[in-house]
């Protein structure tokens, strides 16, 4: 038992994590907040089109403050999106039920499905949610608002992280790898 709870001390001291400073705050948080000002305002403004979802929030997080992660990586984004959609309209479907086991199996089949895909994104487990908790039966959900919206956090990415990519002081390559 005390290898067991030895396990859960951690490997590494806290202070020798390197946490960047103010000014790469200030560059992460814009860039987050670019893509769902934009997002947000093509859901609630241009209401031909719905592009939000709020897991897309967590996924601005991984693609703007850290953008070399590899659950970050434009596969990641939009494969665990998609798969994590797909699942949770399935489930719904299935079942006809937003019971705690129907979202328990909504998300535990997401994340089998993501792993299984190499399309690991944590953001989009709670995508799997969402069909489940709103009674969405509609498998063309998956494509807009879900695959078309992070589509617009890939592109964001993309276009605003290699902006930095030229300067020394905050050198951000997006992305890592595509497949």
């Amino acid at each position: 038992m005390k290898k067991y709870l030895a396990l859960m001390r951690g490997q590494q001291l806290v202070s020798s994590i390197p946490y960047p400073g103010l000014a790469e705050a200030l560059v992460s948080g814009l860039g987050g907040f670019i893509v769902i000002t934009l997002l947000t305002y093509v859901h609630f403004e241009v209401q031909a089109i719905g592009l939000f979802i709020v897991p897309f929030g967590a996924s601005a997080v991984l693609a703007f403050a850290a953008p070399g992660a590899p659950f970050s990586q434009p596969r990641n984004i939009l494969g665990g999106h998609l798969v994590a959609a797909l699942t949770g309209v399935v489930v719904y479907m299935l079942t006809g039920s937003s019971a705690f086991w129907a979202m328990g199996l909504a998300s535990g089949l997401a994340i089998a499905l993501m792993v299984l895909t190499k399309t690991v994104h944590p953001p989009a487990d709670a995508t799997a949610l969402l069909p489940v908790i709103n009674q969405i039966a509609d498998p063309m959900w998956a494509i807009s608002p879900v695959l078309a919206g992070a589509a617009v956090i890939v592109i964001v990415a993309l276009l605003y992280n290699n902006l930095w990519a030229r300067t020394d002081k905050y050198p951000r390559r997006y992305p890592s790898f595509w497949w």
